[in-house]
């Protein structure tokens, strides 16, 4: 990439950072345009405050990293028509020297139509230095290496922008169905991210005492926050659809992601996790696909609300030959999910158990020490 030359040139002689050299850069494109001549560029070097050796110093390294292309234009008074050239003595038009009395040319000078995307691009490279500290960069460096072959699995986390509650908010709400003396351990279950085990509690210990009960007031709640229907634009389902992967998995209940994907490009139904029977179709098909492994929203009997459903449908043959299937040589990218919780743990052992291979953790606020130990278990964070 030019630019990166350009500011690894211009860093090495100059006691100057990238936000800097970058800030040069916006000015010139601003005061003189994409194209320009020599009389606009000797008024930028008038105008800037900065030392005019400087600023001619970094309009040639921006030159010499082929950030700006320098030719002559030439205009011919026999042909009567202008041209951009390479060439310094001889005009393109008739063959003549420049230098005689039919022709004017003075120095014009080009900015790359792709600049700003570069400037972009460096950017968030910036920021990603920024965030994320220098022991996941190597991480993220992998990450991006094998974007094609990765597979998200998203949890709640990536709803919330969009109205929808935490796992443990949405479990909280719930928590009037139990009598006060009864609350604290439920309470403790959520803070641990136990969420089987309060689920489990709350069935047992409220006024929701079936599984069917608790399913349809999880919907209900689901449902009233769905009606903020997701925008085309900033938030990460966005960012995940861009990955054009063909399987998308997710623990969630709602249809956030498939309906923000189908205002793009209209996805393939959803599944739920034991919905897959004839696994060459799916992987020849050549679609999208959102795989609801803990269930879906319209359809309620298959949605994971107790400890029991959760064991049930891990240790089923069919669902643990899905996955394998559709994981293939592929990674997971998990996001969404909260790194202390007890639940997302159980769901990662369960899931690397049986598919193996590398994986990567995309989380907030994560102590080394804690990376490490997940580390030993194929992930990278």
């Amino acid at each position: 990439m030019s630019l990166i030359v350009f500011l690894n040139s211009a860093r090495s002689k100059l006691d100057f950072n990238d936000t800097q050299l970058i800030n040069f850069t916006y000015k010139l494109i601003e005061y003189t345009g994409r194209k320009f001549t020599q009389r606009k560029l000797s008024s930028f070097y008038d105008h800037c405050d900065k030392n005019q050796d400087i600023n001619k110093f970094l309009v040639q390294e921006l030159i010499n990293s082929k950030i700006i292309i320098h030719k002559k234009e030439y205009y011919c008074e026999k042909e009567d028509e202008s041209v951009l050239s390479d060439l310094i003595f001889q005009c393109e038009l008739c063959g003549e020297s420049v230098n005689n009395n039919y022709h004017e040319y003075e120095d014009t000078y080009l900015i790359r139509k792709d600049l700003t995307h570069l400037i972009r691009k460096v950017n968030l490279n910036m920021e990603s230095e920024q965030y994320i500290d220098s022991p996941f960069m190597y991480n993220l460096k992998e990450l991006v290496k094998n974007k094609d072959h990765i597979i998200p699995f998203f949890g709640a986390g990536l709803s919330i922008p969009l109205g929808f509650p935490s796992w443990s908010n949405l479990l909280l709400q719930l928590i009037d169905y139990i009598q006060p003396e009864f609350q604290p351990p439920y309470r403790q279950y959520i803070k641990d991210g136990d969420l089987l085990k309060a689920l489990n509690y709350l069935k047992d210990h409220s006024t929701l005492s079936t599984e069917d009960m608790v399913k349809k007031k999880i919907v209900e709640v689901l449902i009233e926050m769905s009606s903020k229907t997701p925008s085309t634009k900033d938030n990460n389902y966005n960012d995940l659809y861009s990955l054009r992967s063909n399987f998308y998995m997710t623990t969630n209940y709602d249809n956030s992601f498939t309906e923000l994907a189908t205002k793009l490009n209209r996805l393939a139904i959803p599944l739920m996790g034991n919905d897959i029977s004839d696994h060459q179709k799916l992987h020849r098909e050549n679609r999208q696909r959102v795989i609801h492994l803990h269930g879906n929203i319209d359809k309620p009997d298959t949605m994971i609300v107790t400890e029991d459903d959760y064991n049930n449908l891990y240790n089923d043959q069919k669902f643990q030959i899905n996955l394998q299937s559709i994981m293939s040589s592929k990674s997971f990218l998990f996001l969404g999910f909260s790194f202390s919780d007890e639940f997302f743990e159980k769901i990662y052992i369960d899931v690397i158990s049986k598919i193996k291979g590398i994986h990567f953790l995309i989380a907030p606020n994560v102590e080394y020490k804690d990376a490490r130990e997940l580390a030993k278990k194929t992930f990278m964070l």
